[in-house]
């Protein structure tokens, strides 16, 4: 899966399957990968697309090794039965449930709004996970953040232990004439609370337009 076509998910995503819910949703461990970017499960992912409040969410889960996708078309709380559930197998690297993950994973939340100065009611939100030695491509990688900048370090151990020849990159992307991003560092969140974002100055967030923007963010 690109996480191009991850991001356009959240807003409707994989194969279509109907089920029952999981009411589950204050544990954020575990983690899946794509294209050295490591990403939340238990998490409410939002694309807030009206003035109203109206929009789409998605919440990608692992429950007894599967992986679980659930979109719901019509809140932005992923509250209710979704309208699309999708089940897969959790197969690691690439996906890595609670029994294998940190049990206290630490999140960087990402917000991007269809504004130029982050105003308006027109955003979506994802969160990544931090500070986690995540394998990809047969090699070690770590995302880390502070207030104003995010990183990506690489190691050629997929355990991360060679820590003298790894090599740091920044990949704090920078904000557009038509995109504002912001984040909020080290949180232990399920979804992204407005009255608490940290903004981002000059080099801003990360994030992608759920879609497009989050593919583009990390391809250093």
């Amino acid at each position: 899966m690109s996480l191009a076509f991850l991001v356009t998910t959240f807003v409707g995503l994989v194969c279509y399957c109907y089920g029952a819910t999981d009411t589950t949703t204050q544990s954020n461990y575990g983690f899946w990968v794509e294209n050295k970017e490591i990403w939340a499960f238990d998490y409410c992912n939002i694309l807030r697309s009206g003035p109203n409040g109206s929009g789409e969410s998605s919440r990608f889960e692992c429950r007894n090794g599967n992986w679980v996708t659930k979109i719901w078309k019509d809140n932005t709380d992923c509250s209710g039965e979704p309208t699309i559930m999708d089940t897969a197998s959790c197969i690691s690297p690439y996906c890595t449930c609670n029994d294998k993950a940190n049990e206290n994973n630490k999140l960087i939340e990402f917000k991007m709004y269809d504004d130029p100065h982050c105003n308006g009611d027109y955003f979506s939100t994802t969160a990544a996970v931090i500070d986690q030695c995540f394998e990809f491509n047969n090699k070690g990688y770590i995302l880390q953040c502070t207030d104003n900048s995010i990183t990506r370090t690489e190691y050629t151990a997929t355990d991360c232990s060679d820590i003298k020849t790894s090599i740091t990159t920044e990949i704090t992307p920078q904000n557009t004439d038509y995109y504002c991003y912001s984040w909020k560092c080290g949180t232990n969140a399920v979804k992204f609370d407005d009255n608490s974002t940290a903004r981002i100055k000059g080099i801003s967030a990360l994030l992608l337009a759920f879609i497009f923007t989050i593919y583009v963010l990390f391809q250093n």
